[in-house]
């Protein structure tokens, strides 16, 4: 029970952070709205991946190069799901996606970092 408190409140601080871009688009509401659909679904699972990599990775060294890869991979991901989503350009969707996952993960470092 902890461990989904944990997933939601990451998830919800993750959707308010990644809705920044979407005060930058035409059409701020489809890029909100298809933001959180893309955060629900991909946020528990990086983050899921990431308590079981923390788990079993002996060493950290690997831990933050993965970490990157499985960033690259939802930003990615959530950039496919913006494009059937909402019917836009890819670039236009990749971008949005990077910029997103850009601030929450740039965001996010700094705050474990305290």
């Amino acid at each position: 029970m902890i461990l989904i408190g944990y997933l939601v409140v990451l998830c919800s601080v993750t959707i308010l952070l990644e809705s920044i871009p979407s005060l930058f688009v035409r059409d701020r509401i489809s890029w909100w709205r298809a933001s959180v659909i893309c955060n629900i679904v991909t946020n528990p699972l990086l983050n899921v991946i990431a308590l079981l990599l923390t788990a079993y990775l002996p060493n950290e060294l690997f831990l933050q190069p993965t970490v990157l890869i499985l960033e690259g991979v939802v930003v990615f991901s959530e950039a496919y799901f913006y494009q059937r989503m909402l019917d836009r350009v890819w670039s236009a969707c990749l971008l949005y996606s990077l910029a997103a996952n850009s601030i929450s993960y740039g965001i996010g470092t700094v705050l474990l970092s305290l």
